[in-house]
């Protein structure tokens, strides 16, 4: 990838929307791109995505500061996994936007039978 190009890409206002910006650029282009940005600029997090990838952010651009990544790190106090309940919130939220019928415990009791599941296979 030449450099005019990898600049353009960066100065992208849609530089978190992959899917946007393949239809920008070409796939190989963005894929490219992303490795580039892995391998010399982005930072590796203690975090794992669902598939199992490790998670990275580009420092200079998330300007996350070290109060707020040691809060994201942390483990909560009161023992209640903080995520599950997000994603819980998260689901049954977008649920009801979407006009589809459910309860909150479907989708709790769905994120608990896939974090149970990612844990066994480990």
């Amino acid at each position: 990838m030449d450099g005019a190009q990898f600049a353009k890409m960066l100065s992208d206002k849609h530089l978190f929307e992959l899917n946007r910006m393949e239809y920008k650029y070409s796939t190989v282009s963005v894929k490219e791109f992303a490795e580039l940005l892995r391998q010399n600029f982005a930072q590796p997090l203690p975090l794992t995505d669902f598939s199992g990838n490790k998670l990275f952010y580009l420092p200079n651009l998330a300007q996350i500061s070290t109060n707020g990544m040691k809060q994201l790190l942390s483990v909560p106090v009161s023992g209640q996994n903080f995520g599950l309940s997000a994603m819980t919130e998260e689901i049954y939220a977008t649920f009801q936007i979407e006009s589809i019928g459910t309860v909150k415990s479907y989708a709790q009791i769905r994120l608990q039978t896939l974090a149970e599941n990612e844990v066994s296979r480990q």
